[in-house]
């Protein structure tokens, strides 16, 4: 177990050195600047966005501790990075479409839908979606969409 919450690991570079504990499968490294989307050495460069670094943090952390079971108090499943990666792009996909302000936006994000989904509703089918108070009938709604 590792457990560096509250510190200031602030080097996405820094991740790489993770690898040489190959028995490593708890990483805690909340409220550090390389899981907030506020690092540095990112492979983009200093025009990394917030999104870029916290993809590239995901992608990393992947790499280089491949026996993880735990990461920042959340367990990681077989599809945790995927649907981090995922749920990040949508974020990114809201707020270019400005849409990240309506809670059904953020609603479904919390259900897991794409952001390929997402973007093929427009504002008249969110609004009709936002009065389902049930969300199992919500996404079986917007899957038949």
């Amino acid at each position: 177990m590792l457990d560096f919450e509250g510190n200031n690991v602030k080097d996405l570079d820094q991740l790489y050195y993770l690898k040489r504990c190959r028995k490593l499968a708890h990483v805690n490294l909340k409220y550090n600047p390389v899981a907030s989307g506020r690092a540095i050495g990112s492979a983009k460069g200093t025009e990394a966005s917030k999104q870029d670094l916290l993809q590239e943090y995901y992608t990393k952390i992947s790499e280089n501790v491949p026996l993880i079971e735990e990461l920042d108090d959340q367990e990681v499943t077989t599809k945790f990075f995927a649907d981090k990666i995922a749920e990040i792009s949508a974020q990114e996909t809201g707020k270019q479409k400005g849409m990240l302000q309506l809670p059904m936006y953020q609603r479904f994000v919390s259900l897991g839908v794409s952001a390929e989904t997402m973007e093929t509703l427009n504002g008249p089918d969110i609004l009709k979606l936002d009065e389902e108070q049930d969300d199992e009938v919500l996404l079986v709604t917007t899957i038949k969409n």
